[in-house]
């Protein structure tokens, strides 16, 4: 091949790198920023990021729909972007004993699709800044409050950890 050749193949090359999609033990790139996409629409309500991880969907629909084994990562989160968040909001004092064990209590279920949000009742601005639609959530009569949410339906907050459990649970599928 010709030096000048060979200097625009290398060029072109550069260029068109082809994308990454498949995931081995390490997930691909493409399906970590799927899933960062997607985590950070439902955390943030802004569907900005939704469409970007919708386009990154598509731009490989094709290659998951043929080998779907090789794609585990990317597929996982589709399901997750499918069925939609559950979204929990816990409003409360940062140390106090109560606001803690409802942390814990989200933060130990297995749930892909759970969005956990913590509104400091000392700083709830913090939050709202970032996410917007907490607005409206604050503590109800001085104690830690969970408000668990799907689909733009929340169920009446509740103080009781088990309670909270359940309706996470129950939102789930």
């Amino acid at each position: 091949m010709p030096d000048c050749c060979e200097r625009l193949w290398v060029r072109w090359r550069i260029r068109s790198r082809q994308k990454e999609s498949s995931d081995t033990a390490i997930p691909s790139g493409n399906s970590v920023a799927y899933g960062n996409l997607v985590r950070l629409s439902f955390l943030t309500g802004d569907a900005g990021y939704l469409d970007h991880a919708i386009r990154i969907g598509k731009a490989f629909s094709e290659f998951l729909s043929r080998y779907a084994h090789g794609n585990a990562m990317m597929l996982g989160w589709h399901e997750v972007l499918l069925k939609g968040p559950v979204e929990v909001i816990i409003t409360g004092h940062r140390n106090s004993d109560d606001t803690r064990a409802m942390l814990d209590s989200a933060r130990s279920l297995y749930a892909p699709e759970l969005v956990l949000l913590f509104k400091p009742s000392d700083d709830p601005g913090s939050l709202e800044a970032a996410a917007p639609f907490t607005a409206g959530y604050r503590m109800v009569d001085g104690k830690a409050t969970a408000y668990v949410c799907r689909d733009f339906t929340c169920n009446l907050p509740t103080h009781d950890v088990d309670e909270m459990v359940s309706q996470i649970t129950a939102a789930e599928r």
